[in-house]
């Protein structure tokens, strides 16, 4: 017999927030977009989660190009998550800045397993919790 244990996880706006800001998503790039202004300082935790989620995609399919992953990303975001159009708008932006800015243009430095980029956190199992992204 297997012991099944269901857990319902209710998370509040503001302790999510919070929790976003202390788990310092993509510091490196947190600390970029906020020391050249490139995105209102409120929504910087919110790039650093798409370009989280972009990377823990990548990781799945390092056998594409980076523009092919960039496509197939907001794809996938657009279809499975439901996303809004300015939330698919954030997400592309993040991803472009943090691929093609942050990153320079350096398409070796995008896969989390080449230890390039520093550390970043991913939620257990990535998963979207469908939270308001402003």
């Amino acid at each position: 017999m297997t012991n099944i244990m269901i857990c319902e996880v209710r998370i509040s706006w503001f302790g999510w927030q919070n929790n976003m800001r202390d788990q310092k998503l993509l510091p490196e790039f947190q600390n970029y977009l906020l020391s050249r202004g490139l995105v209102p300082e409120k929504n910087i935790p919110f790039y650093a989660l798409w370009a989280s989620r972009f990377l823990s995609f990548g990781n799945r399919n390092e056998n594409l190009s980076l523009d092919i992953r960039i496509e197939q990303f907001l794809k996938e975001m657009e279809t499975k998550k439901k996303l809004a159009d300015w939330q698919l708008r954030q997400a592309e932006e993040a991803v472009r800045m943090y691929t093609a800015q942050f990153l320079s243009g350096n398409n070796k430095t995008v896969s989390p397993n080449n230890g390039i980029m520093g550390r970043f956190y991913l939620s257990s199992s990535d998963c979207f919790l469908g939270l308001p992204i402003e």
